[in-house]
């Protein structure tokens, strides 16, 4: 069994030739850092006091942050460069790939671009192996008699089954974060509405615009968010005075404790998310170790059928082998 194995070489010399770049690359990073230094200094206090910005100041913590992001552009673009290539880290499929590649000695098997296009070739070669009697009665004073080839087609179909397996637990992982992700999305919108409001009722109570952590931008990160959102709603829940004061805008003490109700399902459903994460590493495992057996197998089965058919080319092109010219 074959891949179409990438120019590596190419990638090693074009990831050589980026080194002199570095120091230029970090040159005008440095200079993008320090022109923004200043600005941002000034954005600084505009931040931490937007509650008494004058109208345009949105606008003047919109431009910060617009540079933040840019210098982040820069700063993960000049990583990029940087960083060496580490095939020690490739696909799982890589190293065997390089390594078969090392003993194609004798052959050049027809490559394949997919791993369902590897399963048709196995599959064309060991029928055609069996059904015809030639190429059954010439492998077979080489050892390779019915019997062996059962075992390979054995190996064929647990790489099969490990192979389909793999992809329902790629697909469940990807519907539970498509769960996650909207039902994120969904709260975060409810939140947000009732923070609005919030902030109205209490931008003159000081303490319960800090007992409902108001102050500032929701946090982005998830953690920070959920617990943000549990401290809001819970504290609305708790006291009957914050209650009270949302009422007269239709914020009711129903809705928060739905809320809350939704942040545990929130929870719930990340942990279905990050179960699935861990079941389909162990599917890509399991995957990945039956290939490399049944491309072991059939890496022997080629190299026997070379040397016992090598005047019968015809028979070679039988099993997907082209002889070369």
């Amino acid at each position: 069994m074959d891949f179409k194995i990438p120019n590596q070489q190419n990638k090693i010399e074009n990831s050589q030739s980026t080194t002199g770049n570095i120091e230029s690359v970090n040159q005008d990073i440095e200079k993008t850092i320090e022109d923004y230094k200043v600005k941002i200094e000034n954005g600084k206090s505009v931040i931490e006091n937007h509650e008494t910005i004058p109208e345009n100041g949105q606008s003047v913590i919109d431009n910060v942050k617009s540079m933040l992001e840019n210098i982040k552009i820069k700063l993960e673009n000049a990583k990029n460069i940087i960083e060496p290539i580490d095939f020690t880290n490739s696909s799982s499929n890589t190293n065997q790939i390089l390594k078969n590649s090392k003993n194609k000695i004798y052959m050049k098997i027809k490559t394949v671009n997919t791993e369902n296009q590897a399963f048709e070739a196995i599959h064309l070669a060991l029928t055609n192996a069996e059904a015809q009697p030639e190429i059954a009665s010439t492998i077979a004073t080489y050892g390779y008699t019915t019997e062996v080839i059962a075992e390979g087609k054995s190996l064929l179909e647990e790489t099969l089954t490990a192979y389909n397996f793999n992809k329902k637990e790629n697909n469940e992982t990807r519907e539970a974060r498509a769960d996650f992700d909207e039902k994120c999305l969904q709260m975060n919108n409810t939140y947000s509405k009732h923070r609005k409001l919030a902030r109205v009722v209490f931008r003159n109570d000081i303490l319960n615009w800090q007992k409902l952590e108001l102050k500032g931008r929701v946090p982005k990160s998830y953690v920070n968010w959920l617990a943000s959102l549990k401290i809001f709603y819970s504290e609305i829940v708790a006291d009957e005075n914050i209650q009270t004061k949302l009422s007269r805008l239709k914020f009711t003490k129903e809705e928060a404790e739905n809320c809350l109700v939704a942040i545990t399902d929130i929870e719930n459903t990340r942990t279905t998310y990050l179960r699935e994460i861990g079941e389909s590493q162990e599917a890509t495992q399991s995957k990945d170790a039956a290939f490399a057996n049944l491309d072991s197998w059939m890496q022997d089965f080629y190299a026997v059928a070379k040397i016992a058919m090598e005047d019968k080319p015809q028979l070679l092109e039988a099993i997907g082998i082209l002889v070369r010219s």
